[in-house]
């Protein structure tokens, strides 16, 4: 299935993924040496560099801590520079030691540390815009089948949460990707503070013409969405908690996170799974994948 005539698309990299209502992504554009968003970070990791060094990145600091919302500059140590973050909650132990939950707000990825690797953000860079950006795909409901009043029948129902085999299921289709595209439908929210981009994805895999994600989830996992209306959408939307979880939680709200510093290794480079990662890949997901795309799509000229 083609893309839909004359509607805007961006090929996008995938920073992170929660559910298909709520995920966060960049244009590919923005990580050219020459677009103004890498010139930034560039820039921010050089000022650090000068002003904070590496030779006490990982020691205490002395100083209050930090409080929520507040912003940060923080040594990733995989990719080895420094990034800008939001801090979204503080945990004190019982040593009274503090674990900060952050948000990379130029890479769109949740992040957990101890203040060892955590300084103040220079003031010159507290005021650009988050790089990253969120979006949702509009237009479809999780559901899960219920009996009537007298139990004898069961119909699909709209519910409001994902389950486990759709995000699954989306997560196998980025991993596998070649390309992500979003085709804006022009609709925006704010959530919490937010503003969420509705958008179809289509997703290019090797062999295979692009198709819409959805197309794959409507087949695939039946009875655990509907497609619906743009006003019944908007109607519901309130109401669903998909959009409303904490950015380092996963999609059943738990807490997955490494703390920085630990587990680092950043072997696998497709830059279209940011923290959609997983150590192995759901291989009844990945079947009923390729099972879709061998009965309904047609091959690209190389396939």
């Amino acid at each position: 299935m083609a893309e839909p005539e004359n509607a805007p698309q961006t090929n996008v990299i995938i920073t992170h993924l929660i559910n298909p209502h709520c995920f966060w992504y960049k244009p590919e554009s923005t990580y050219e040496k020459d677009h103004e968003h890498h010139q930034f970070s560039v820039a921010l990791n050089e000022h650090c560099e000068r002003l904070y060094g590496r030779v006490f990145v990982g020691q205490p600091v002395p100083g209050a801590n930090l409080q929520r919302k507040a912003l940060a500059a923080v040594y990733h140590v995989a990719q080895q520079r420094w990034i800008r973050c939001e801090v979204e909650e503080v945990v004190i132990g019982l040593d009274g030691k503090p674990t900060y939950q952050l948000w990379a707000l130029d890479e769109g990825l949740p992040i957990k540390t101890t203040p060892e690797y955590v300084r103040m953000l220079p003031s010159q860079f507290g005021s650009a815009p988050p790089q990253a950006q969120r979006g949702a795909i509009a237009n479809i409901l999780p559901a899960n089948k219920r009996r009537d009043g007298l139990g004898l029948k069961a119909s699909l129902m709209p519910c409001n949460k994902w389950y486990a085999g759709i995000v699954s299921m989306i997560q196998t289709m980025i991993e596998g990707a070649l390309s992500v595209a979003l085709v804006s439908n022009g609709g925006t929210a704010l959530v919490e503070g937010e503003t969420v981009q509705f958008a179809d994805m289509f997703i290019t895999m090797d062999r295979y013409e692009p198709f819409n994600v959805v197309d794959v989830l409507a087949k695939a996992c039946s009875e655990q969405m509907i497609r619906c209306s743009s006003e019944e959408f908007d109607k519901r939307m309130p109401k669903l908690q998909t959009f409303t979880i904490k950015r380092y939680l996963n999609n059943d709200g738990y807490d997955k996170l490494p703390l920085l510093g630990e587990n680092t290794n950043s072997g696998r480079s497709s830059h279209h799974q940011g923290t959609a990662l997983r150590s192995l890949p759901d291989q009844e997901a990945v079947t009923k994948v390729n099972d879709w795309l061998n009965r309904n799509m047609t091959t690209g000229p190389d396939g």
